[in-house]
C-alpha cells in the first residue's frame, strides 16, 4: 500500500495526456490507444512495457532531473570522435605519401612501438582491468571533463595542421623519402614534432576524464615511445641536412615551445 500511495504522488505533469490515467490507477493494465504515427506506436509500445514493469515491482523510479545530468557521457562521445576522426585522415593520409628510400631496422621500430601499444592499451581499456588498475583517481569535476575536450580538440587540430603542412614528406615509421624536404613552416616553426605535441595533448587529455590509474601509468610509456621514436628521426636528419637542421633544432624545441 505505501507503494501505491507514493506512486499516487509522482509528478505526472511530463507525460502525454493519453499515458495519464495509467498512473491514475495502477493496477489497472495498459491498453494502448490507435497510434497516429510510428513514432506514438513506438511510444504506446515501450509504455505498455513500462507499465507491466511497474504494476510487477515493489518499487516507483525517481523522476530524473535532467538538469542535474553529468556532462561525462558527453566528454567521452567527443574524446571518442576525436580518436576516430585521427585515425581515419590517418589512415587516408598515408596513402598520399613519396617513395620511401630509406627505412628503420624492426628492432628500432619495437622500440618505440611497444610502449605506445601497452599505453594505448591501458589508456582506452584501464576501467576493464583489475585493482588497482581501474580505481578512478581522478574525480569527476565538471570543469576537468570540459578541459579534457578542449585539450583533445585542440591536439587533434594540432596533429592535423601538422600533418597537411608535412604533405608527402610524412611517414608513420622511420623514414627517409625521395626528394625529403626540410620542414620548418607553420606549425613546425613552434616546434619540431607538433604531431606527437598534439598526439599526447589527446592521450592527457583523455586520461583527465577517464581518470583512472592505468591510463596514469601510461602517459611516461607513450612520452618514452615518442621520445624514442623522434631521437631516431632526428639523428636521421642531421644525416641529410647537417647544417640546416642543427640550426634548426638550436631555434625551435622539440615538443613544448620555448621549454623541451
Amino acid at each position: 500500500m505505501r507503494a501505491a500511495s507514493e506512486f499516487q504522488s509522482i509528478d505526472k505533469s511530463f507525460l502525454p495526456s493519453y499515458h495519464k490515467p495509467l498512473l491514475a490507477r495502477r493496477s489497472e493494465p495498459y491498453v494502448a490507444k490507435e497510434a497516429t504515427t510510428p513514432e506514438l506506436a513506438m511510444a504506446d509500445r515501450c509504455f505498455a512495457s513500462l507499465s507491466f514493469t511497474i504494476r510487477n515491482s515493489h518499487f516507483v523510479f525517481p523522476e530524473v532531473n535532467f538538469s542535474t545530468v553529468s556532462p561525462y557521457p558527453l566528454a567521452l562521445n567527443i574524446i571518442s570522435d576525436c580518436w576516430i576522426l585521427f585515425a581515419v585522415i590517418w589512415l587516408v593520409a598515408a596513402f598520399w605519401t613519396k617513395r620511401s628510400v630509406y627505412h628503420e631496422s624492426r628492432w628500432q621500430r619495437l622500440g618505440y612501438l611497444i610502449p605506445i601499444l601497452v599505453g594505448g592499451y591501458l589508456v582506452f581499456k584501464g576501467h576493464r582491468l583489475s585493482d588497482p588498475l581501474n580505481l578512478r583517481v581522478i574525480p569527476h569535476v565538471d570543469a576537468l571533463a570540459w578541459i579534457g575536450v578542449v585539450l583533445c580538440i585542440a591536439g587533434l587540430a594540432f596533429c592535423i595542421w601538422a600533418r597537411f603542412t608535412l604533405g608527402r614528406n610524412w611517414s608513420g615509421v622511420v623514414t627517409l623519402k625521395g626528394g625529403h624536404e626540410l620542414i620548418t613552416r607553420g606549425p613546425y616553426s613552434l616546434v619540431r614534432h607538433p604531431i606527437y605535441t598534439g598526439l599526447l595533448t589527446m592521450f592527457i587529455a583523455t586520461v583527465i576524464v577517464l581518470g583512472h590509474v592505468a591510463g596514469i601509468i601510461a602517459l611516461p610509456l607513450v612520452f618514452v615511445s615518442i621520445w624514442i621514436k623522434l631521437r631516431y628521426e632526428e639523428k636521421l636528419m642531421l644525416q641529410k641536412f647537417p647544417d640546416q637542421y642543427a640550426v634548426y633544432q638550436r631555434r625551435v624545441k622539440r615538443l613544448i615551445p620555448f621549454i623541451l
